[in-house]
């Protein structure tokens, strides 16, 4: 039983975000307070690297342009929507922003923590209630909910539920266990929910409370570009340089000297603008790993088959890419039609 839980977990830890990320068509109220990427990403905990979506512009600027012309295509998402906030009692459109913060661990992939703050016209609490219902629903009973109390908020869990009867033993009392990297929920106002491992959760609501928070730096490189659709900024923990290889010993010493990386992803009319800045410690390290980047774009350019549909795309992509030094920064900038975007639509 617990081995078909435990590889049906990462689907329902899907699904249950999904969920009370939507907010409560029932329950739906106007935002207190508008979401922005600058205020989302400010309430985040200590992270390595940090993304802010504007999921209104993503559902107003960029599905409508993907899929121009593509009128049934179009007409199926909106119809998926709909059957979803039907059968669960959810509507993903009140979803305003989502800020994403992300720590990683070098020694170890499964020690990697994430927490996520969602914003939007939805009542937090109701959000969270009947999501995580939604959630235990879909696993048949496999998973339960538990709470507790941190820092004056409570925190929902996601658990395996104990078997029951004679079944029960240390071992199942030990799965049923919340630990660091249990699924955890948490309302920070009236209309913000936080969720991801409970060692974030819990460093989010610190965070609230003036501890551990996000590198002020890191959120103003982030938010540079004003009122972008997506942006971000991060850092390379000093310990994972080391697991890029190169072959010259110049190339290993140039991505030891990045410092940080940021950018955004924006639109203008029916064209996609992206902007990516990599920060070194010297200027000869952005010079040399532009020179690499151009030269990795033109092998690309040269072996990009010249054929329609997905492959057409890529090569438009390429072409558009421009990679120079600018200082200690490497800029690279990227200008498509969003329409180059359609053949990756899934088409069913």
């Amino acid at each position: 039983m617990y081995k078909r839980t435990k590889s049906s977990l990462p689907v329902l830890v899907i699904l249950v975000a999904a969920f009370v990320l939507s907010g409560t068509q029932s329950a739906r109220v106007a935002s207190a307070k508008p979401a922005t990427g600058f205020d989302l990403l400010s309430a985040l905990p200590a992270s390595d690297f940090i993304v802010y979506v504007d999921t209104q512009r993503v559902l107003t600027d960029v599905v409508p342009a993907v899929m121009v012309g593509q009128s049934e295509m179009l007409a199926k998402v909106e119809s998926h929507i709909e059957k979803f906030r039907k059968q669960v009692g959810f509507d993903p459109r009140s979803v305003d922003g989502i800020a994403v913060g992300l720590n990683f661990d070098s020694q170890n992939a499964r020690g990697a923590t994430f927490a996520v703050i969602a914003r939007g016209r939805f009542d937090a609490n109701a959000a969270i209630d009947s999501g995580l219902s939604a959630a235990i629903k879909e696993s048949r009973g496999e998973l339960t909910k538990r709470t507790e109390v941190y820092e004056g908020r409570t925190v929902h869990l996601l658990v395996h539920a104990r078997q029951a009867g004679a079944e029960r033993s240390a071992t199942t009392d030990s799965e049923s266990s919340p630990t660091d990297q249990t699924m955890a929920f948490a309302a920070l106002d009236s209309n913000t929910v936080a969720f991801g491992n409970l060692k974030s959760v819990r460093a989010t609501i610190d965070a609230g409370l003036g501890r551990g928070r996000v590198d002020t730096e890191l959120v103003q490189l982030a938010t540079r570009s004003a009122n972008s659709v997506a942006c971000f900024s991060g850092k390379l923990p000093p310990d994972m340089t080391r697991l890029l290889r190169f072959i010259d010993k110049e190339g290993e010493n140039s991505i030891a000297s990045l410092k940080q990386v940021y950018g955004s992803f924006n639109v203008t009319g029916s064209d996609a603008e992206g902007l990516v800045n990599i920060r070194m410690e010297a200027e000869q390290d952005a010079r040399r790993v532009s020179m690499a980047l151009n030269g990795l774009k033109l092998m690309a350019k040269i072996g990009a088959p010249h054929m329609q549909g997905e492959a057409k795309s890529i090569e438009a992509l390429i072409n558009s890419v421009e990679v120079y030094p600018v200082g200690n920064e490497v800029q690279i900038t990227a200008r498509v039609a969003l329409a180059d975007f359609s053949p990756f639509v899934p088409h069913r």
